[in-house]
């Protein structure tokens, strides 16, 4: 049976409440300014060190040496520096240059500089709903744009393990299966036919009540069979009065070697 991580329904609503909160900070009018002259330069420059960071190849330590014809352990592999990024993530329909490093950690601090990936959440690859929270409006405005988004739209996530590719799900209703068979296997594509997913939308905006779009299965508390990830902000633009909801499916996994 696969293994998704397990929610207190109680915590699980105050905790996503207190994301939402922290997400939707500092939209207040006179706060604006500030937060566009600072949080810009800010977040370019945490951005840059993040990206420098996660750039450093992994390095296999060299072997102690072994006697001849035995069969060296093989070498754990480290970092050569502190990685502070969880995902870089890469969405093309937000623009050429449109990439982040994601941070693990949805608190004001983790934010600030780009997403952050709630760590009460699967993590992306894993079967279930790899959550995202980002600010819309000030420090850099990572996810301002997600409202161009459509079905098919790729999220491109990079972990030190694989880059994982998923697509936004084809909005509910007739002609759900056409457009899925689009950009996803056969098998995906009648999974988010089946009972469990079909009433799972693409993008769409909820109130800030609505926490369970954060669920395992988004919009139910039905077992997850699939990996799903969400991108969660503020809506509309210079408000906190409603949530924008994005939801992409897992469509390919490539694992990443190291030298």
């Amino acid at each position: 049976m696969v293994q998704v991580r397990q929610r207190d329904p109680r915590v699980w609503v105050a905790q996503l409440c207190a994301v939402a909160a922290v997400v939707c900070a500092g939209y207040v009018p006179h706060s604006l300014v500030l937060a566009e002259r600072t949080g810009e330069r800010e977040t370019a420059e945490q951005q840059a060190r993040l990206h420098e960071a996660w750039d450093e190849p992994l390095v296999r330590p060299a072997a102690d040496s072994a006697p001849a014809g035995a069969v060296p352990e093989p070498a754990p592999v480290t970092p050569t520096d502190e990685i502070d990024g969880v995902a870089r993530l890469t969405i093309p329909a937000l623009g050429d240059d449109w990439n982040y490093v994601a941070v693990d950690g949805v608190g004001l601090n983790d934010i600030r500089f780009g997403p952050g990936h709630d760590p009460r959440t699967e993590y992306p690859g894993e079967v279930g709903n790899a959550v995202f929270a980002a600010h819309r409006d000030g420090y850099g405005s990572p996810f301002n744009e997600l409202p161009v988004m459509k079905a098919c739209d790729a999220v491109v996530v990079e972990t030190r393990e694989a880059t994982y590719t998923y697509h936004v799900v084809p909005d509910v209703g007739n002609g759900r299966a056409g457009q899925a068979r689009e950009c996803f296997d056969a098998d995906t594509t009648a999974t988010l036919a089946s009972a469990v997913y079909a009433q799972v939308p693409g993008v769409h905006v909820v109130s800030p009540t609505d926490v369970d779009v954060l669920e395992p299965v988004p919009g139910s508390f039905a077992q997850a069979t699939i990996p799903f990830i969400t991108l969660y902000t503020c809506h509309p633009e210079h408000s906190n009065a409603q949530r924008l909801v994005v939801h992409a499916a897992l469509a390919k996994t490539e694992r990443r070697t190291t030298p």
